[in-house]
């Protein structure tokens, strides 16, 4: 190296620099992990009056919820779906103009067969 030339130099050292970052993003990235859906920020809507109420009484075991004009607060009265996947519900039921067929959640990323099954007895489309 003390042979080399100044650009020789300067390339070495940032090829330096750049390997410190990696390496210093890594560290950052194992101790301080974070995915898309670790953090959700969900406004507060009320409860739309088009939906059937989530009162869970002995003659209404599960409510009945609309998934076209469910709030997040109610779709997360579903069996296994939490803040992250109502939000998808919505976005997905925005961006489409609503459910069409109950097999449409199908479309939402996190609900599978399984979760579907569990569910499709507490939903409605109208």
């Amino acid at each position: 190296m003390l042979d080399s030339s100044i650009q020789e130099k300067k390339v070495i050292l940032v090829i330096l620099g750049l390997l410190i970052l990696a390496v210093l993003l890594a560290a950052v990235k194992r101790y301080y992990p974070q995915t898309a859906d670790a953090v959700i920020y969900v406004q507060p809507q009320e409860i739309s009056s088009n939906s059937r109420s989530l009162d869970k009484t002995p003659d209404n075991p599960l409510a009945i919820i609309n998934l076209n004009t469910a709030a997040s607060s109610e779709l997360i009265q579903l069996t296994g779906i939490g803040q992250v996947i109502a939000g998808r519900i919505i976005d997905y039921r925005n961006a489409r103009g609503g459910f069409k067929t109950k097999d449409d959640l199908l479309k939402v990323k996190g609900i599978g067969l399984k979760k579907l099954e569990k569910i499709k007895n507490q939903i409605s489309l109208e």
